[in-house]
């Protein structure tokens, strides 16, 4: 029996969740409207001519399997945008020299090839550019069927493939820009200034810069770099063809064809030079070609530039069991040479079947003996007197170190090169990768990566050599006829 005063307990009330259920199983896109009449715009389907390449972008798009992405999506919602379109969109651009966003988003309201990919919407740039950002995976499988396509029409000759880098420049200054040399050299000149007679925001600012240079050190350091970027930490400072030095990136490619020239398997990094390239660069060709459906065994023939001569290199393309590997004969890489690049190099130096060392002017050598792990000295005989003394060492003695595994791996590889057939399977080296960046850099204009974020800037990069990759495949009669039938 209740009483005055008394305070019903009633159980916790639940809260009742609705959720909606998913009656579509397959995603939702909104459907094209390219091909209706508007007031203003007219029908881009209509006005678009038959032979424009926006529809031969369409044409080379619709040929990639891009279910994995749309598998993402939802049936819940409005309606989005069909990932299909947007890559079209984004290749399309990519041949005709738009690489931001912001333009193609303005391109998209105006331009009729663009409205007539983008099934007739106006997408906007934060679209455009969070669908690039997010789908490094899709570019990436997206070349690989490139490869299987052509690989299924016989236009991979396996004789014919060429390694090399590019470098593209990255979306950073050089004010942010920090390197090892440089703020070691100007730790000691703060160090060697007196700060008694400065005043209070002279001394501030002379912490300031002890820090920042302090800073800097310590990261190289640590990170084992010679120098770093600030503001991008996927990039780094490189020595670029016109002669300068700004922050980029560096893309190894392997390409096949000396007609074709399709890129086969790309490395993206931000390494100063292509020291130890070679063997990632080889065995990730060899893994996109077993997946195209060559055999894993089958011989190939891979050509390299003199910037593949380290020790690792040459090691590695002498003794791959499957791949015949030829690189140039250029100047000898991994030795130490302290004296400088204006005096006499390892090549001005004659080393005999015997292990004796010849200097420039015809003098033996002492030597050889022990020089760390691996290598070996050689000290020069009467250097003072030399009359080529000003051309070999400023020092008393000339020394030369030598690492003979090194040695041993660039004689068999210089008697490879001998080989008339070597030399004019090298020869096509040239027609094979360079006109690959040639492509990327002057007909498509792609010499700048645009974003800083790490995973975005490899996004770009796959994108871009993806663009190209299908412009190569849309090239020509009888590659147009060969998959006009995989289309069917």
């Amino acid at each position: 029996m209740m009483r005055a005063g008394d305070v019903l307990d009633f159980p916790p009330a639940r809260a009742v969740v609705h959720r909606r259920t998913r009656r579509d199983p397959l995603p939702r896109f909104k459907p094209s409207i390219a091909g209706q009449m508007d007031a203003l715009s007219g029908c881009p389907d209509a006005m678009l001519p038959k032979d424009h390449r926006a529809r031969q972008a369409e044409a080379m798009v619709a040929l990639l399997d891009v279910s994995a992405i749309e598998a993402k999506r939802s049936s819940l919602g409005r309606r989005g945008f069909e990932p299909r379109r947007m890559l079209a969109v984004w290749v399309y651009a990519s041949w005709c020299g738009v690489h931001h966003s912001t333009k193609l988003g303005e391109l998209l309201k105006t331009d009729l090839a663009y409205r007539y990919l983008s099934g007739g919407y106006r997408i906007s740039a934060g679209i455009l550019r969070e669908f690039r950002r997010e789908n490094f995976e899709l570019f990436e499988n997206a070349i690989q069927q490139t490869v299987e396509l052509a690989a299924k029409a016989n236009l991979i000759p396996l004789e014919e493939l060429a390694t090399d880098s590019v470098r593209l420049r990255a979306h950073a200054g050089m004010s942010q820009v920090r390197t090892l040399s440089r703020s070691t050299k100007r730790l000691e000149e703060l160090a060697a200034r007196p700060v008694e007679g400065m005043t209070a925001e002279e001394h501030q600012k002379h912490l300031e810069k002890v820090e920042k240079h302090t800073t800097a050190v310590a990261r190289c350091e640590r990170e084992g770099t010679t120098n770093h970027v600030l503001t991008n930490p996927s990039a780094a400072l490189m020595k670029f063809p016109h002669g300068g030095s700004a922050p980029g990136h560096r893309v190894t490619v392997t390409a096949a064809g000396t007609e074709l020239r399709l890129v086969v398997s790309l490395l993206i990094d931000s390494a100063g030079n292509d020291f130890g390239k070679l063997k990632p660069a080889v065995e990730q060709a060899r893994a996109a070609l077993t997946k195209a459906g060559v055999p894993a065994d089958a011989a190939l023939r891979i050509a390299a530039d003199g910037g593949y001569t380290s020790e690792a290199d040459l090691l590695f393309a002498i003794t791959h069991p499957t791949a015949e590997i030829l690189l140039a004969t250029g100047p000898l890489r991994g030795h130490r040479n302290t004296n400088g690049a204006k005096f006499f190099t390892r090549d001005d130096f004659a080393l005999a079947d015997d292990g004796r060392m010849t200097c420039p002017a015809g003098t033996q050598m002492q030597g050889p003996s022990p020089d760390g792990p691996e290598q070996i000295r050689y000290n020069g005989v009467g250097c003072l007197q030399c009359p080529l003394r000003e051309k070999c060492t400023d020092k008393k003695v000339r020394t030369l170190t030598l690492r003979p595994r090194l040695e041993e791996a660039r004689k068999a590889m210089l008697a490879k090169m001998q080989v008339p057939e070597a030399a004019h399977n090298y020869r096509r080296r040239c027609c094979t990768v360079e006109p690959v960046f040639s492509g990327l850099q002057d007909q498509m204009g792609f010499r700048r990566v645009s974003t800083r974020v790490a995973s975005a800037a490899r996004a770009e990069i796959m994108l871009k050599v993806l663009a190209y990759n299908l412009s190569r495949l849309a090239k020509g009669d009888r590659l147009r006829r060969v998959f006009i039938v995989f289309a069917l």
